[in-house]
């Protein structure tokens, strides 16, 4: 059975129940995604005046940014002496991960149960809470000013991601390698379908489509100018 998770961004009378709080935040900054720098994650503990920031790989998801600082925050409680804690979070598919705990699910959420697990026999209650983002709980500005300043700064610390992460750099790669040499193959003498699809997308063009099979297979063959197209005949003498 996974941590507790309650979806309900209602957090705040909560709030002093417990006797920690922990945030975290991973901004999405665009100015950053362009250049290709880290992502950032950060912590704040505001009754112990304590916090911290995350700089990860720019290949990294804000999923696996959002995991990760829940991690470290699971890592620094596991050795402090106070026995309940409540973890605020804007991130809900982390949450729900924890919940349905499968064998797609990233690493992160393994290496998360196991820590919840050491935390329970330890007798230590770690509650995990779901709230929109910048919502009114104390610490959530300076967890997202750590988090954006992480974001665009890079780390020496070696960060480790799941290797699914990586995969939408790869494809993009593999993309961007394949339109070079479709774009050079036929540069001096394009064909038929080249002028009509001088660009290659990641997914095709009728698969969003209605039209049946027989007709997109009249379309296709015209575009690669495969049919049985008499214009032999229609030349000038």
């Amino acid at each position: 059975m996974g941590p507790s998770a309650i979806l309900d961004p209602a957090a705040q009378s909560l709030f002093h129940r417990w006797s920690i709080v922990v945030h975290t935040l991973c901004p999405q900054s665009p100015a950053c995604s362009l250049q290709k720098l880290p992502h950032g994650c950060a912590i704040v503990i505001p009754q112990m005046e304590y916090s911290c920031s995350y700089a990860l790989p720019a290949e990294s998801s804000v999923f696996t940014a959002e995991a990760t600082a829940i991690k470290k925050a699971l890592e620094y409680i596991l050795h402090i002496d106070v026995d309940k804690f409540c973890i605020f979070t804007d991130c809900k598919s982390v949450l729900m991960n924890l919940e349905n705990y499968g064998y797609k699910s990233s690493p992160l959420i393994g290496e998360i149960l196991i820590l919840d697990y050491y935390l329970k026999q330890r007798r230590k209650l770690v509650h995990y809470i779901w709230v929109k983002g910048h919502s009114q709980i104390s610490g959530n500005e300076a967890a997202d000013s750590l988090a954006k300043a992480a974001s665009c700064e890079k780390t020496s610390e070696k960060m480790l991601i799941p290797y699914t992460d990586y995969l939408k750099t790869l494809k993009e790669h593999q993309l961007a390698a394949w339109q070079e040499e479709y774009t050079t193959a036929y540069e001096s003498n394009p064909t038929n379908y080249h002028m009509l699809f001088p660009i290659i997308k990641s997914k095709r063009w009728y698969n969003q489509t209605l039209v049946k099979k027989k007709v997109l297979s009249q379309i296709l063959r015209i575009s690669f100018n495969h049919g049985r197209f008499p214009a032999h005949l229609k030349k000038g003498n």
